[in-house]
């Protein structure tokens, strides 16, 4: 949404696009304004089921006018959501057909992921409709390290009948944090937990007072169940550099885009290869 702002305040003759979040979070009169006036619309599948759908009679000049529809992050969409969003996309579709009259084009819609092994299935399966791939990638992008690490042996405690105990891997995490903030990387770390991404967060914190004083509070935690406010101001202290280091869940796996960060630290593997791959 950001970038959408700068974009359309960059040319005058965008400027009456008005790009507008459309969510849970948005208060009635953004919710009116963007139903009245905006030509391009942030939302998420809840809310269009909730909201656009039901009343779509109210949204009847957005739904006739409507050209293209795009969803971000298609391979996220799989299992039983999957399919709830699949007909929700399938009557959104109809909808704009039943409005924009006889004969004229439904929306273009446009399907994007960085990570689904066959593209091209998974959009079909989403919209009910034949999709053209484009699977050659153009974006420019840095070399890559990656490295598997084990938690090495603790010494002073024996498992079961004798057997070597290695430190747990949170404990690790928090260790090779601080350690990637304090040379200078911008970096994220995720974990399996919101118990755990406070934790780490906390680890982190406490081997920086050791290490590099000063870093100590550039290194916070982020997860479900904080206030829109509280994480809308944790994503943008990260994206700015006030943040050097941030502990969290997959709460931040999709939907974010951060230019300028150095380190990702994964503890334990997030159950898919694309949730891998996306962190």
């Amino acid at each position: 949404l950001r970038t959408a702002y700068a974009l359309t305040a960059a040319a005058a003759s965008l400027r009456d696009v008005a790009p507008t979040a459309y969510d849970g979070d948005a208060a009635a009169e953004v919710r009116r304004f963007a139903r009245e006036r905006s030509r391009w619309l942030f939302s998420n599948p809840d809310m269009v089921h909730l909201s656009l759908l039901r009343n779509h009679a109210r949204w009847a000049v957005f739904l006739r006018g409507l050209r293209y529809v795009v969803i971000d992050e298609c391979h996220y969409y799989r299992g039983v959501f999957g399919s709830n969003v699949a007909m929700v996309l399938r009557r959104l579709l109809r909808l704009c057909e039943r409005y924009s009259g006889d004969g004229q084009p439904g929306p273009t819609v446009i399907l994007a992921s960085a990570t689904t092994a066959a593209p091209g299935q998974t959009a079909t399966e989403l919209i009910g409709r034949p999709v053209a791939e484009v699977t050659d990638d153009g974006s420019p992008q840095g070399s890559r390290t990656i490295a598997l690490w084990e938690p090495e042996l603790r010494f002073d405690l024996r498992g079961e009948n004798g057997a070597p105990v290695r430190k747990s891997a949170a404990a690790e995490a928090a260790r090779m944090m601080a350690d990637l903030v304090a040379e200078g990387a911008r970096t994220l770390t995720f974990v399996r937990s919101r118990r755990s991404a406070e934790l780490t967060a906390l680890g982190a914190r406490s081997r920086l007072g050791d290490i590099a004083p000063h870093l100590r509070e550039t290194v916070a935690s982020y997860r479900a169940g904080y206030l829109a406010e509280d994480r809308r101001a944790l994503e943008r202290a990260l994206a700015d550099g006030e943040l050097r280091g941030l502990a969290a869940t997959n709460a931040l796996e999709l939907g974010i885009d951060i230019s300028g960060l150095d380190a990702v630290v994964l503890a334990g593997f997030p159950g898919t290869v694309a949730s891998f791959w996306q962190q």
